[in-house]
């Protein structure tokens, strides 16, 4: 059963202005950003050679970026979260909504030549419907989603699969059990002001609903940046110098540290420098970024006060992609 709470005092969006607290600070244990090319699954040991855009440079790019996704995956399993907040764009999506998915598994392949990596993890049905309600009562975009009577394994691919690869291998590794997940899928239309309106109420329902008080929380956005880097004849998408110009400013907001210090700065990169240019840069990553921009900005809101950990940003064919956490301090 869900209690729905009434707020008499409300932002801009709808949850309430909450009061600041200090016994909460074991909620939120990390951020993290994790691209989904396959290429970075393993780069040492396959063949990539006819992949798009390849060149000389792509398989040590590609090693780089799959080294810097165990090292974060390995930090993640050590903070030992209860739930895992995942974000996706190429999962389940609507068209304006974000998607938060209610059935009991997920399961799929990397798809292509990598459909030998898999990834399996449970959703945590209580929590995505406390979140639904909280989120579709202050007037957010999202739907909730199930199959049948929600108990069935729903497929995923490979831009789920590949972040949850290297937190499942991170897991075994330190023989910690795989965390649970709230899945979000997010639009395919860019709604910046509404991507930082959810952001922040995800956190203000995080802090607010002892369900979700009681666990300890990792965000993971899976996304790459944009995929016009490449002039190559084999490249799927046409080259544009946008790419690089946006691509600066997303890596210059993912090495800020977040505090009341820097927010000015790292809202004024990720919104207006970036999200000027987002829908010329053909990106993927945008959409889960900026939510997660919105959680932290509510996090510092909070007096809370985040360090920048960012592991690598490469282009080894024609998309960027990028390595990043922020840590509570």
């Amino acid at each position: 059963m869900i209690v729905f709470l009434v707020f008499t005092s409300t932002s801009n969006n709808g949850l309430p202005l909450l009061p600041k607290r200090t016994d909460l600070r074991n909620t939120f244990v990390g951020f993290y950003v994790f691209p989904h090319g396959g290429i970075t699954l393993d780069p040492a040991g396959m063949d990539y050679s006819e992949e798009p855009a390849f060149s000389k440079d792509s398989q040590q790019k590609s090693i780089q970026l799959h080294d810097a996704m165990q090292q974060a995956a390995d930090e993640l399993i050590k903070s030992k979260p209860d739930l895992i907040i995942f974000s996706t764009p190429h999962g389940f999506h609507l068209m304006d909504n974000h998607v938060i998915l209610s059935t009991s598994t997920v399961y799929g392949t990397g798809g292509w030549i990598w459909s030998n990596f898999t990834a399996e993890f449970d959703i945590d049905t209580e929590l995505s419907a406390i979140l639904y309600a909280e989120l579709k009562a202050a007037d957010n975009n999202v739907d909730l989603m199930s199959l049948g009577g929600g108990g069935e394994t729903l497929p995923i691919l490979w831009a789920e699969v590949i972040p949850w690869y290297f937190i499942r291998e991170a897991a075994a590794k330190a023989n910690f059990p795989v965390p649970s997940a709230v899945y979000i899928g997010q639009p395919s239309h860019v709604n910046i002001d509404g991507l930082r309106d959810l952001g922040r109420d995800i956190s203000k329902v995080a802090l607010l609903r002892e369900e979700f008080t009681t666990k300890k929380i990792a965000v993971v956005i899976s996304g790459d940046l944009s995929h016009y880097h490449s002039n190559d004849t084999n490249s799927p998408y046409p080259y544009s110098p946008i790419s690089k110009v946006f691509d600066k400013h997303m890596v210059s907001w993912a090495k800020m540290d977040r505090n009341a210090e820097t927010a000015e700065a790292s809202s004024k990169e990720i919104l207006e420098n970036a999200g000027g240019i987002q829908g010329q840069a053909g990106h993927c990553g945008y959409t889960g970024l900026t939510m997660l921009h919105g959680m932290i900005e509510e996090l510092v809101h909070q007096d809370w006060n985040f360090k920048s950990h960012f592991y690598t940003y490469q282009t080894p064919t024609y998309f960027g992609m990028m390595v990043a956490s922020w840590l509570p301090v």
